[in-house]
């Protein structure tokens, strides 16, 4: 007790608990913002590596279809005679090839490869 008579002890234990309480809320607001920066490299990491492993197997599928043109132009110009003529009509080929892609890309490309990549993030 103290001079005025009240008792101090059961006081002091509102504050002890409200600090508690705060002490506590603290905590847990620190944790749920860690594990949503931890989420957010996890997602980060795998549309990172997803993408890495892609440009790779783009890379090897690029280096096939190079050279498999090349034999092919060198084949159209060997059945023609000339074998830059071979090189001329496939470059015509992917010419007209580019046009198409070119008017459908939004379509085609674009439209595609957002909703997949909103999709790897979102984790969908």
């Amino acid at each position: 007790m103290n001079k005025s008579g009240e008792n101090t002890e059961h006081q002091n234990a509102p504050t002890v608990a409200l600090e508690d309480l705060f002490h506590k809320a603290t905590d847990y607001v620190e944790t749920r913002v860690e594990l949503a920066r931890l989420k957010a490299v996890e997602k980060s990491a795998d549309a990172a590596s997803t993408m890495y492993a892609g440009m790779v197997v783009l890379l090897i599928a690029f280096l096939f279809i190079i050279l498999l043109n090349i034999g092919l132009a060198i084949l159209i110009g060997e059945y023609i005679g000339e074998i830059y003529l071979g090189f001329f009509i496939l470059a015509g080929l992917y010419a007209l090839t580019g046009l198409v892609f070119y008017f459908n890309r939004n379509t085609w490309l674009k439209t595609p490869v957002n909703n997949r990549i909103i999709k790897k993030i979102l984790g969908n």
